[in-house]
C-alpha cells in the first residue's frame, strides 16, 4: 500500500471518529458546512474564517480545503460505514 493511501485512510478514520463529514448543504464540496454542522455553528462563520485565513497562511488553507474535500466522507457514506456508532467525541457535551 502506498504512503498516500495509508495517510488518506488514517485521516479519514480520524474524521469519522470526531464525526466530521461533508454536508449536502454545502456550496462547493460541503467541507465548511460539515464542519459547521458538527460543531453547531453557522456555516457562514466557518466560510468567512476560511476565506480570511487564505491570505494569512499564503494559500496553505486552500491546500487544506482541497485535501479535506478529497478525504472527508459524505454524510450518507458516514452513516452507512460508521464503525464507531455514536461513540464519537462530542465537543459540545459538558459531561465528563
Amino acid at each position: 500500500m502506498k504512503f498516500l493511501e495509508k495517510v488518506k485512510i488514517v485521516l479519514s478514520t480520524l474524521l469519522k471518529i470526531v464525526g466530521v463529514y461533508k454536508s449536502d448543504k454545502g456550496y462547493i464540496t460541503g467541507v465548511c458546512s460539515g464542519i459547521a454542522e458538527r460543531f453547531n455553528i453557522n456555516p457562514t462563520i466557518v466560510r468567512l474564517l476560511w476565506l480570511i485565513s487564505i491570505p494569512v497562511s499564503l494559500t496553505g488553507t486552500l491546500l487544506v480545503y482541497i485535501i479535506l474535500s478529497i478525504i472527508m466522507p459524505r454524510k450518507d457514506n458516514y452513516q452507512q460505514n460508521n464503525y464507531y456508532g455514536n461513540d464519537y467525541i462530542d465537543v459540545n457535551s459538558r459531561e465528563i
